[in-house]
């Protein structure tokens, strides 16, 4: 012990923990005792090992870790012990999480008398430990070793004598396990010679109320009265295209849509025009062709009735005089030629019963022949 020499024998010199046991040993440490028992406690290195190269992964008790002054820094030394205190104690494998100081934790190791006190932490380093894992766990160191006296868990609390007498009450109050953060796992720890207790809870952890699933489709209820002016998005919903396109729109039948009037049959007529513009420009619904009209057969007097227009009216009786003009026009050219033709033929007899010459019959030969029988011919023949 404490010693710079360690002798093996033969296959111990492979294996981890009697490595470590060994090396303990020459840190001056010596065996962990358990119920008298030594090499009874399994908590760190300095019981029990077994022969196995590459576990296990422990470390070694509160008393040791005391001594050795890893964690004077961080050490908790109740002496004389109070009737009642609260400590926080990090687990020792999370003491690099300590120093950098993220969370407040002033103890690894704590003292109060000759009990030795620390959280076995089953993790990284420390995560084979070989009992009482993630308990706090309370030595009493002696000259021959160091015994270990038992653990208290999560709620419970438990009472141990140190060597000069007296009792010191331990309880767990509640356990932080920080897993994936670079916060310490730690143990809230009441200690005390008299009545001790964990205090209260300061908060309840609350759990909000579970939302609904969401919906498919936005919901919108169509409002109770249609608006003057557009809003800001459509209010109505819209049915899917159709394979052919309406001749016509039609009123889609879309709840919260507004109704549109009935559809009725108009005649293909087009209206007539106002004088005055309209105001806006109107609706008008055409229904296919092949429906048929259910109202009675149109009438141009009812129409020219309901549809009366003055200046329509005397337009319509302008282009009438215009035509019975241009008709009475015509009539006139052709009586006037009439007679003119009539005129000439009569004059053409009278030059014939006069004696016209050969060349007079010869200007309208066709004229004389549908106006005179064939003796005067034959006379007008003769005398040329």
């Amino acid at each position: 012990v404490s010693g710079k020499m360690s002798v093996f024998n033969n296959a111990w010199a492979a294996y981890l923990g009697a490595m470590m046991h060994e090396i303990g040993h020459n840190l001056g440490l010596r065996h962990s005792f358990e119920d008298g028992k030594e090499y009874g406690g399994q908590t760190g290195y300095m019981g029990l090992q077994p022969a196995t190269t590459e576990e296990p992964l422990r470390c070694y008790s509160a008393y040791d870790h005391y001594g050795l002054g890893w964690f004077d820094s961080h050490t908790l030394d109740l002496s004389p012990v109070p009737p009642n205190t609260l400590v926080e104690i990090a687990a020792f494998v999370d003491y690099d999480l300590v120093l950098q100081g993220q969370e407040q934790i002033g103890f690894v190791v704590g003292k109060a008398g000759d009990l030795y006190f620390q959280y076995n932490r089953a993790s990284r380093h420390n995560k084979q430990t070989g009992e009482m894992a993630d308990k706090l766990v309370v030595f009493r160191g002696r000259s021959i070793g160091t015994d270990l006296l038992g653990s208290v868990s999560l709620g419970e609390e438990r009472s141990f004598v140190p060597t000069g007498g007296g009792i010191v009450y331990f309880q767990v109050c509640e356990i932080k396990h920080s897993s994936g953060s670079s916060a310490p796992d730690s143990i809230l720890v009441s200690i005390g010679t008299g009545t001790i207790s964990c205090p209260s809870p300061t908060f309840n952890p609350t759990t909000s109320e579970p939302t609904l699933p969401p919906t498919h489709a936005p919901v919108t209820e169509a409002p109770s009265t249609l608006t003057d002016l557009p809003s800001a998005s459509p209010r109505y919903g819209f049915e899917p295209p159709s394979s052919n396109p309406t001749k016509s729109p039609r009123n889609t039948g879309i709840v919260g849509f507004p109704t549109l009037p009935t559809e009725t049959w108009i005649s293909t007529i087009p209206p007539v025009p106002s004088q005055a513009p309209s105001v806006s420009p109107s609706l008008i619904v055409l229904d296919d062709s092949s429906k048929t009209p259910t109202g009675p057969p149109f009438s141009v007097a009812a129409f020219a009735s309901e549809k009366s227009d003055p200046t329509l009216t005397s337009n319509l009786a302008l282009y009438a005089l215009i035509c019975v003009g241009f008709f009475l026009s015509l009539a006139i050219m052709f009586l006037f030629y009439n007679r003119l033709r009539l005129s000439k033929s009569s004059e053409k007899g009278a030059d014939l019963e006069r004696g016209g010459t050969s060349s007079d019959l010869a200007y309208d030969s066709e004229t004389a022949w549908e106006t005179y029988d064939a003796s005067a011919w034959e006379s007008a023949s003769s005398s040329s």
